[in-house]
Formats: structure tokens, sequence, C-alpha cells
């Protein structure tokens, strides 16, 4: 009888066992793989579970996965257990940006790039997702992006399972920083490429050319795009994007001025949005925003005050306090006017436009992102045509060689002919041969050797410009990004100083150019009034006569009449250069 039950004990022992080393056998499955059956595998199997556990169980269950792949020195998998924690982290909102931009640097770095390109294209990816979300490392965000998409856009989607994901994802930042028609060209690509696993790919994708399309003006166009997302939506069971696809479509008839037609869509987006809960309080709000303004055009004062109520509710939950309120003050002063109460109506509006001008400046951000980012382009264009230039000329330096080795090769076989026919003639011809061949091989050396001179020239002017931009954007970094841009300028010297609000204007945009420069002019010259002010800054700008005047609204002679005046004011003599003094503050 005990002998009986302690069968039974070791089978059900046994069985237990089992059932625990299960899940971990099922998963090395993706071990000694190539890369896109591996990718596969991993996602469908590994992070489908796993991503759905909590951190600790997550943690171990990877941890024992990763010491498997090291004891079978897989590191293919050892890679994809990398991403896939930074995965889960990014999911579970757990990234520490500066945490993990330091890990991905030093994977990267230690890489090999062409064993693993697939990874390289990854991690860089990923890279360029963590500087995005620390804000002001919008240069080494996209300088990451463009390094993966140049290498991501190479790879056939069969290949590269990840390939719709990472242009989706790219695409979208672009249209963050306001460069649309990259978006759309990145985008468009993406969107020929087989669905993603993630669903959220598929829905951002054709969300994001909607709304880069409906910027356009397109509207037709963008419809079709939110209702293709509304339907991939409702086939995957997400509420919230199958009604944010409609609240976009009823922003659509909103500025086409169908209200009828976008009323019920926007109802139907804030009711499900609020639902979702706090990551869609915003969209929400939006919606319900864009529903009083309707409600306020048709005079649907009690609607409006229901909707105002809405918003002030949730309003402290959401993400982009500055945007909603910026989009709730001016409905606030409109509803006000309407009810007859002036006093509320001006405050509101005043607040409006201080929201208004914090929202404007958080956009300038963005456009200097844009720049630095057409700037990283235009390098990284100039170092790849260095590159093929430098080909070229190596190719070229080859042939010619090869060139000069085969004439030498005939020479030398009618040297010898001429030698047999000629005994007394075989001398003089032998030396005079020889001394052509050490020429010309001397000849084709010092072509090489100039050649090569050239290269090593090129590659030093490459290094060293390479060193004095990244010193000067750590300069300008330091002092809070003293960028001398060219838009900026040109916007300088198109302006017009008539009025004050124009004069205000022009010192924003001049300090963007020159900053600091108004304080310290401030500090040396308490006395100066507003014109010797403006015509100063015009200065700096190393403006003439006339185009000084265009700008004040004047006539040249005046120009050079503050000239004089200044240089009395100033004790300067008669002949000096007032640019140069200005330049001196």
């Amino acid at each position: 009888m005990n002998k009986g039950y302690n069968f039974i004990y070791i089978l059900f022992y046994c069985s237990l066992l089992s059932f625990k080393a299960y899940p971990q056998s099922k998963y090395e499955v993706v071990f000694d793989k190539g890369y896109a059956e591996r990718a596969k595998l991993f996602d469908t199997i590994v992070m489908k579970e796993l991503e759905q556990l909590g951190y600790a169980d997550f943690e171990k269950r990877m941890g024992k996965l990763e010491e498997k792949a090291k004891k079978m020195g897989d590191y293919g998998v050892q890679l994809e257990i990398i991403m896939g924690r930074s995965e889960y982290r990014n999911k579970h909102d757990l990234t520490n940006a500066d945490e993990t931009i330091a890990m991905m640097e030093k994977l990267l770095a230690g890489l090999d790039k062409k064993k693993y390109p697939e990874y390289a294209a990854l991690i860089m990816f990923d890279l360029g997702n963590n500087y995005f979300s620390k804000k002001f490392s919008y240069t080494k965000a996209f300088e990451n992006y463009i390094n993966s998409y140049n290498m991501v856009k190479e790879f056939n989607s069969g290949n590269f399972p990840h390939k719709k994901n990472v242009l989706a994802n790219i695409g979208t930042r672009y249209y963050s920083i306001g460069d649309h028609e990259k978006a759309k060209e990145i985008l468009l690509e993406s969107d020929t490429l087989p669905d993603s696993r993630i669903q959220i790919t598929n829905y951002n994708n054709k969300n994001t050319l909607g709304l880069i399309y409906r910027y356009y003006g397109q509207y037709d166009t963008a419809i079709t795009y939110f209702e293709q997302t509304r339907q991939l939506a409702a086939q995957g069971g997400s509420e919230v994007w199958e009604n944010i696809a409609k609240g976009n479509i009823g922003i659509c008839y909103y500025q086409q001025g169908k209200y009828d037609q976008a009323i019920p869509l926007l109802k139907d987006d804030v009711t499900a949005c609020l639902k979702h809960g706090p990551r869609a309080y915003d969209n929400a709000l939006n919606s319900q925003l864009i529903l009083a303004d309707i409600h306020l055009e048709m005079d649907s004062i009690d609607a409006v005050a229901e909707g105002i109520r809405l918003v002030n509710q949730y309003i402290d939950a959401t993400r982009d306090k500055i945007k909603v309120r910026s989009m709730l003050y001016p409905v606030l002063s409109k509803y006000y006017y309407k009810k007859g109460d002036l006093s509320k109506a001006y405050a509101y509006q005043d607040s409006a436009a201080k929201y208004k001008d914090s929202l404007s400046k958080r956009d300038n951000i963005y456009l200097l992102a844009k720049v630095e980012h057409k700037k990283e382009l235009e390098k990284h264009e100039a170092e790849l045509e260095i590159l093929h230039a430098e080909k070229r000329l190596m190719e070229f330096t080859r042939n010619g060689l090869i060139g000069g080795i085969a004439l030498l090769g005939i020479i030398a076989v009618l040297t010898i002919n001429r030698q047999k026919l000629r005994h007394k003639i075989r001398q003089n011809a032998l030396v005079a041969s020889q001394e052509m061949a050490r020429q010309e091989l001397l000849n084709a050396t010092a072509q090489l050797e100039s050649y090569t001179r050239r290269l090593q020239e090129k590659n030093a002017i490459i290094e060293k410009s390479t060193l004095e931009i990244e010193k000067l954007r750590t300069t300008l970094t330091a002092s809070q990004q003293e960028q001398v841009n060219n838009e900026a300028l040109q916007q300088l010297h198109a302006s017009t100083i008539l009025t004050d609000e124009e004069w205000d204007e022009f010192k924003t945009l001049f300090e963007q150019v020159h900053k600091g420069f108004l304080l310290r002019l401030k500090d040396k010259m308490p006395g100066l009034s507003p014109a010797d002010t403006r015509f100063i800054v015009l200065s700096k700008l190393k403006l003439n006569n006339k185009e000084m005047a265009g700008i004040l609204g004047v006539q040249p002679d005046s120009i050079r009449s503050n000239k004089y005046r200044l240089r009395k004011k100033f004790n300067l003599p008669d002949d000096s250069n007032i640019a140069d003094f200005v330049d001196a503050i």
C-alpha cells in the first residue's frame, strides 16, 4: 500500500515540475533562429504573454531566459531580451530616459553592426524615442531617427517584421515637430506594408495621415484615412480609437461649417474617451471644447455651459493643460460676452492671450527642433556625398594604376623584342626603356601619393569640422542655445517697426539671434532713447541706411542724422564706424 502511494506521489510531483517548467521551455523556441523568425517568435510567444505580467514576474521569467541565452551563446536572443525589457518599461511607464539612453548608447557602441544590423536600427530607434521624451534633446533624437530610418528603409518587411512599427512612429515624430511633408512621405511608405502586430501602430499610421491631410485642408482624403482608422479599431476591439477617429472626422466637418454632421461624432468621441480614463482625457476635452464652440455659433448657451462644466471637471487630470486652457479661455470669453458679462469676457480674453503666448513659445521649441533636424539631415547628406566622392576618386586612382602597369608591361615586351633584333641598339634601348619605366613608375607613385594625401586632408577636414560642430553645439547648449539661424535673420531683415507692437515682436525675434544684447545695451547705456535703441539694434544687423529706413518707415536722411547724433552723444570721432562701436557692446 505504501509503495503504491509513493508511486502516485512521485507521478504527481513530476507532473507539477513539468507544469512549472513548461512556460520556460516554451519560450526556448526562439533559440538558434535567424533574425526574422526569432523576432516573430519573441513577439508572439514571449512578449505577448510576459507583457501582461507584473514587473517582478516579468523580470523573473526574462532573467531565466537570459541565463539560458548566455549559456548557449545566443547573442541574438540576448538582444531580443534587452529590447523586450525596454518595450515593457515603456508600455508600463517605468522608463527613466537618462538610464535607458546610457544603457542603449553603450550597447550600440559595442554592437557588431554588420552582424546585427536589424538590432542596430532598433536600438537607434529606441534612443530616438528616449531623447525625444526628454525634450530639448530633439537634435539627438532625430540624429538617431535618421540613422535608423536610413537602415530600415533598405530592409525587406518580410525579413524585418518591425519595419512598419519603426516607420510609423518616426513619421509621427516628424508630424509632431511640424514637418508635415517628411511625415507624409514616411507614413505613406509605412501604409503600404502589412499590418503590424502592435495594433496601435496601424491606428496611429492612418490617423496621423488623416491629420496631415486635414492640416492641408484636403478634407475628403483626411476623412478617408480617419474612416480606415475607425474600421481597423472596430475590428481590433478598440472602442477609444474607434471614437477618436470619429472625433477627427467630426473636426473635419466642423472646420467646413457642417455642424449637424460634426456634433454626433464629437459627442461619441467625448463619451468614449472619458470612459477610457486619464490617458484619453486630453482628446475628450479637445472635442468637448470644439462642441462648445459650435454651440456658441448656434446660440445654444445652456449646452455651452454644460460643456464648460465638464471641461473644468477633468482639466486637472489632463497631460497637456496648456493646450486645453488655450482652447477653454476663448470659449469662456465668448460665452460671457453672449451673456452680457463684459468684465468676465475681457478677463478671460486676457487669459486666452496669455495661454496662446505660452503655447506659441512651446511651438517655437518644436520649430527649433525642426530647424536643427534639417541641419542634421543636411550634414548627414553632405557626409554621404563626401564618402561617395572619395569612393569615386579611389576607383579612378585604381583604374589609373592598372592602366599604368599595363602600359609598363607593353613597353617591356616591346623593349625585349627590340633587344632581339639588334645587339648594339639593345643596350641603349634598354637604358632608355628602364629610365622611361622608372619615371613612369615615379609619376604613378607620386600621383597615388597625391591622391592619398588629398584623401587624408579631406578626412582631417571632416574630423575637424565634426569636432567644431560638436563644440559649437555644446557651447550653444551651455549658453541656452545662443543660435544665429538664417530663418530668424531673414525675418528680421524683412520686418517693419512702425508700432510698439511690431517693435515688441521684432525684439523677441532679435533676442533669438543675439541673446542678451538688449540687456547688455541697457546696462552700458541706460540713458538711451527708444529711437536710439532701435537704431543700434538695426546697426547690429549690419543693415545699410536704405534698409534701416525701410524697416523704420523713415527717409534715409533721418538715418544719417541719427548716426551723426549718436557720434556726438557718445563722443565718437567723425570718421568712426558706428557698426564697430555696436559690435563692441
